[in-house]
């Protein structure tokens, strides 16, 4: 698998042109064929939809070059699959190629997942995939709706930008979910920190390496089954210590002012920090001029410090706060 996170695509204006001509130009060439059964030609593309489903430079270019090919009248010959399916010869070739990097993408998808579980064959996921790398594997076999099924399935997994495109669609999701988080004070820390990652395969990464992250993605995933996976969804002292403490989410400092009420500020030793285990309001930490963190209450700041304390010197300063209405 390739280690380089790839880039989304920066549409141009040129691009727009270069693929709207070309798929004009393929539909184009589909309805002046004559004499042909309608049902073994390709399918025409809709422009808005192709162009929505790619996601990099790479499979942008594929496309285009593909569609072009099309053009040329010994591709638009009939020619028949293993199992006896009539297609074009333009069809039969991209989907051949299609079913080559599907497998590949496939094949990482199982790697990754193998290289994850302790227990592979009882893997949910991996069951699946195992299905669906036989499912293509066979797609030269199948015939009429199975055909076009599978012919379906074989050209999703065989995109260039294939992880882009799954990236990004459980990006929108998982933020499309984070919504119902909404009501939670703090919340537009934690959408904004997310917000922040634009790449959607970074996003992904980051969201499936954080034990909390993926648990909430799961609760809202599998919200039927009335299963709480998300711990920290359950109310907002939960919630902050989700955001503040397992991710590490903290306000700037000037932001501190607009989301909290700063109520007492003092400073402390290392040795007098114990007297903030009494305090039950969010505790602000900085030493050395440095924000260490925002706590939700003395006990949390205090395990904090003694758990740092070999990396802390001289004076810890310390804000109470509490939370402002929304």
């Amino acid at each position: 698998m390739n280690n380089k996170i790839p880039s989304v695509i920066r549409w141009t204006k040129g691009d727009y042109l270069k693929l709207s001509y070309a798929v004009r130009k393929f539909n184009q060439t589909i309805s002046e064929l004559e004499g042909l059964d309608k049902n073994v030609l390709p399918e025409e593309f809709k422009y808005t939809e192709l162009r929505d489903s790619i996601y990099s430079r790479r499979e942008l270019n594929r496309v285009i070059k593909a569609l072009r090919r099309f053009s040329k009248t010994s591709q638009q010959r009939i020619v028949e699959a293993p199992s006896g399916e009539k297609i074009t010869k333009w069809e039969l070739s991209e989907l051949k190629k299609a079913q080559k990097r599907a497998l590949g993408n496939v094949t990482d998808q199982a790697r990754v997942i193998v290289e994850d579980s302790t227990n592979v064959m009882g893997d949910a996921e991996f069951k699946k995939l195992l299905r669906t790398k036989e499912s293509i594997e066979d797609l030269f076999n199948r015939k009429g709706s199975e055909f076009r099924r599978t012919k379906k399935r074989t050209s999703s997994w065989g995109k260039n930008d294939y992880e882009l495109w799954r990236a990004s669609i459980f990006r929108e999701n998982f933020m499309n979910s984070l919504e119902q988080m909404s009501s939670f004070k703090n919340y537009k820390l934690l959408k904004d920190k997310l917000e922040s990652i634009e790449n959607p395969i970074q996003f992904y990464n980051y969201v499936r390496q954080s034990d909390i992250l993926s648990d909430l993605f799961l609760y809202y995933r599998d919200k039927a089954t009335a299963q709480t996976y998300g711990g920290f969804v359950d109310n907002q002292e939960a919630f902050d210590t989700g955001i503040f403490e397992q991710l590490g989410i903290n306000p700037k400092d000037e932001d501190l002012e607009r989301r909290f009420k700063v109520i007492k500020e003092f400073e402390l030793t290392l040795d007098s920090a114990n007297k903030l285990s009494t305090t039950k309001d969010y505790i602000a930490l900085y030493n050395k001029g440095k924000q260490l963190g925002i706590f939700i209450n003395g006990d949390k700041a205090f395990d904090y410090i003694n758990d740092n304390r070999d990396d802390l010197s001289g004076k810890i300063k310390v804000r109470i706060l509490r939370s402002k209405k929304r």
